[in-house]
């Protein structure tokens, strides 16, 4: 489904990714691990179309959307949760949930909106108070609920158990877990928390300095101490 080749990025004139290879299949999970720094956010951004290539290709389904911007790949399917949620603070919970949908098919947003506010309980619950008035945990949700409001079809999950408490967490991999069985969505998900990651993704790739150094199997790692120390540094 989707496919990176030989790809590199960076900012300006400092390259983070370098030759960058990787296939995730329909339906796969897939998790990107590695130290903070290494370029795991990026790899994500570049796939999501906000940071362009240096050279390289990304293909969706086999069409080449290297060039395209983020928004037309958001039109074919591609969902990004970023690292520290980027929801909107001033908002409520159910306005959030609109604002995907409403892009892409304005009659649809509400009915969007509710059937995501009864898959997510917990926003159900509030679903008429600010984003910013949420705990760090409901933000993941409600960065979570409102990716999966456009129906993608490939989702970016950039360190969504930063900081979050374990019933939470418990809530989001739940999700995740179900949606990937329901939809077929494929997920790439960066992770520092081995032991969510394990829950979710049979393999990994490690990252180290921009490159993708192993594929692992995330269950052994997670239980590998040594393996650990090797790849990540813990």
């Amino acid at each position: 489904m989707l496919t990176l080749a030989e790809v590199r990025a960076g900012y300006g004139s400092t390259r983070v990714l370098h030759a960058v290879t990787l296939e995730v299949t329909a339906g796969e999970c897939t998790a990107v691990l590695g130290r903070n720094g290494v370029g795991k956010s990026t790899l994500l951004r570049c796939i999501a179309g906000l940071v362009p290539l240096n050279s390289g290709r990304i293909t969706l389904d086999g069409r080449d959307v290297s060039s395209l911007p983020a928004f037309r790949r958001a039109r074919l399917g591609v969902s990004h949760v970023p690292q520290g949620r980027g929801i909107f603070a001033g908002l409520t919970v159910q306005e959030n949930l609109r604002v995907g949908p409403a892009a892409q098919r304005p009659a649809a947003a509400a009915a969007t909106a509710e059937r995501l506010l009864e898959e997510f309980p917990t926003l159900g619950a509030m679903a008429n108070s600010k984003g910013g008035s949420l705990s760090g945990g409901q933000q993941q949700l409600l960065a979570l609920a409102r990716a999966l409001a456009t129906q993608p079809r490939l989702l970016l999950l950039d360190e969504p158990s930063e900081g979050i408490q374990p019933s939470i967490l418990d809530e989001i991999a739940a999700v995740l877990a179900r949606i990937r069985a329901e939809r077929h969505i494929a997920l790439v998900l960066v992770e520092q928390n081995l032991d969510f990651a394990a829950r979710l993704a049979e393999r990994a790739h490690v990252m180290v300095k921009g490159e993708l150094v192993a594929t692992v199997d995330t269950a052994e790692l997670a239980a590998d101490r040594d393996q650990q120390r090797h790849y990540m540094a813990i």
